[in-house]
């Protein structure tokens, strides 16, 4: 019964998305690059750039085709340089670095800390944080039933309510209450394991010997091979709470 939910999930979610590409592929061109696009996009997913010049990116207020900047909020048509990793955004965050680039990120990062339900919910993921480092000090098979595990699931349903509860206001654009969201995303740290593959050697095909670099063998030009092998390690990256 689970393995046929499965299969019927799966070929949902194909559907879903071979009907997104029809719809992308009878839509409108990207005024900036050329890519056939869904034209109820706002950013062209292929070059990042603005679809419809009828309003501001930035904060949503209408706009007259032609015109360098926004009348509400000031900001450029032509996007904002993020001044921390050079990428160029269209929105009051930056979208590689979250890195705040207006006055109305500026003005949503005070009000977001002026809120107590952001407080709170901040105090949460701290919450979260601490029973999830409990959990990695515990051998893998008291994991599942113990206290900590119990622990940390509460703590974690109990950010994910308060989450849900932290609404804009009805009467935001959907640029404002994008920037609102971003205002809020709280930054964790979080051990993730990276399996990368390492070089150990290089075999040559003249008489098969391991040599540690091609410069080694006698008659390089022959060829050979190359031996890798899978190392597991930890990293720690930055994740977001609404990622």
């Amino acid at each position: 019964m689970d393995t046929e939910v499965g299969r019927y999930q799966a070929s949902k979610q194909t559907k879903t998305r071979q009907q997104f590409k029809y719809r992308g592929e009878v839509g409108m061109k990207c005024p900036h690059c050329g890519e056939t696009v869904n034209p109820h996009m706002e950013l062209c997913p292929a070059c990042g750039c603005p679809l419809h010049a009828d309003h501001c990116t930035f904060c949503g207020a209408p706009m007259i085709p032609g015109e360098k900047f926004c009348s509400e909020c000031g900001n450029a048509v032509g996007g904002i340089v993020c001044p921390k990793c050079g990428t160029l955004n269209f929105r009051s965050f930056c979208k590689n670095c979250r890195e705040p680039l207006d006055d109305l990120a500026a003005e949503a990062i005070a009000q977001a800390e002026a809120d107590p339900a952001y407080q709170e919910m901040k105090r949460l993921a701290e919450e979260v944080e601490e029973a999830a480092q409990k959990m990695e000090t515990l051998p893998p098979h008291q994991k599942e039933s113990s206290e900590v595990e119990k622990e940390f699931s509460l703590k974690l349903a109990k950010l994910n309510d308060a989450m849900q509860q932290m609404q804009p206001p009805p009467n935001m654009t959907p640029q404002m209450q994008r920037t609102f969201y971003s205002a809020r995303d709280i930054k964790q740290l979080t051990k993730v394991k990276v399996v990368k593959l390492v070089r150990n050697g290089w075999v040559c095909n003249y008489c098969g010997c391991w040599h540690n670099c091609p410069e080694e063998c006698v008659s390089p030009e022959l060829g050979g091979t190359w031996m890798t092998e899978k190392v597991e390690e930890e990293q720690i990256v930055e994740t977001w709470t609404k990622e």
